[in-house]
């Protein structure tokens, strides 16, 4: 497109869907992505630009942003070692950065669905230069809530790929909580969340299916319609039950 290098995402057809209802789906899916986009470009964040919407093949053509993953820069400062104005730095100004983006995101009611480390890059490399990228599982949203469980995938992800980003992620919701408004009451909730042991959004049922192991009734279950706000090895609309001892989830029956 005029010599810009652009990424062409395309939702797939889904077999065991009617034809008609696929397609509305995805469609529906695909333009929401790019509202999302625009939108959150309107209010001054850096998100790859829309260049296109094809509605008939689903897909959507937007602009590559070159750079290094947040995932692979904080890798690679791990592996060194600190110093005064050396990359290993500014891996604190990063994750001021990203508190300050999630907060601009939700205060203009916009939740991203899947704010992992994978999906934040920064552009030449650049720690100053933070992009959001892959809005597929983004939503309007009002909810303080939905921002919560926003703010709860976030720091699931940043602990399950970087070992010991325990205080990283206290600088994100630290940043989070001073740069919006009602930032600090979605942070209560996402609080109220962790003293929980992650289980206050989660409803409570018996769950004794084979499918779980036969667990006792201390199983709980993602309701329905918040199963596509987990990560999306979850995604899916299914159920999912939640080991209390280990907090781990498996796809059950219903």
């Amino acid at each position: 497109m005029g010599g810009r290098a652009v990424v062409v995402k395309e939702r797939f057809p889904k077999g065991y869907r009617h034809p008609d209802i696929d397609q509305r789906l995805r469609t529906t899916r695909m333009s929401q992505e790019a509202r999302m986009l625009l939108k959150a470009r309107q209010i001054g964040l850096c998100v790859p630009a829309v260049y296109h919407t094809d509605l008939t093949r689903c897909k959507l053509y937007m602009e590559f942003v070159a750079g290094l993953t947040v995932k692979a820069y904080i890798k690679l400062c791990a592996a060194g070692s600190a110093s005064d104005g050396g990359p290993e730095a500014r891996v604190g100004d990063v994750a001021m950065a990203i508190g300050r983006a999630i907060a601009r995101l939700h205060a203009n009611h916009i939740v991203h669905g899947d704010l992992t480390t994978s999906n934040m890059v920064l552009r030449d490399g650049d720690p100053d230069q933070l992009v959001l990228i892959d809005f597929g599982l983004s939503m309007p949203s009002a909810l303080v809530k939905d921002k919560a469980v926003d703010l709860y995938v976030c720091e699931k992800a940043f602990l399950s790929t970087h070992t010991g980003s325990e205080t990283l992620f206290t600088t994100v919701l630290d940043a989070y909580a001073q740069a919006g408004p009602g930032g600090k009451e979605v942070v209560a909730t996402w609080n109220e969340c962790e003293l929980a042991d992650g289980r206050s959004l989660l409803s409570v049922r018996p769950c004794t299916n084979a499918a779980v192991g036969g667990r006792s009734p201390t199983c709980r279950m993602w309701p329905r319609d918040r199963a596509d706000m987990l990560h999306p090895a979850l995604h899916g609309g299914r159920s999912f039950a939640i080991d209390a001892l280990t907090g781990t989830a498996e796809a059950a029956a219903r």
